[in-house]
């Protein structure tokens, strides 16, 4: 993606659910959760997912973040959970 409408649109929301934990794991006890859509644009409607219910039913391939933005996102969460004692990842 380039600098295009979709890059500027980009909502804190969707921000914050790139990387989100931790959350209960029953191999790990906790774990880090990545979600490399936006938020509930997705080609199911599970009734367990962390992210809530799927608003935009979507089947068509495409690229929603560059690789780089989801790893400085996991990252991030990472060093979050580290500086309160919860980074079992």
């Amino acid at each position: 993606m380039g600098e295009d409408q979709d890059d500027k649109t980009e909502t804190v929301e969707a921000h914050q659910l790139i990387a989100y934990g931790p959350v209960p794991s029953r191999r790990l006890g906790r774990s880090l959760g990545i979600n490399n859509i936006p938020s509930k644009a997705c080609s199911y409607s599970c009734a367990y997912c962390q992210v809530g219910r799927t608003s935009k039913m979507q089947i068509d391939r495409q690229a929603f973040y560059e690789p780089e933005q989801i790893l400085r996102e996991v990252r991030t969460k990472i060093g979050q959970a580290e500086q309160v004692g919860s980074a079992p990842y």
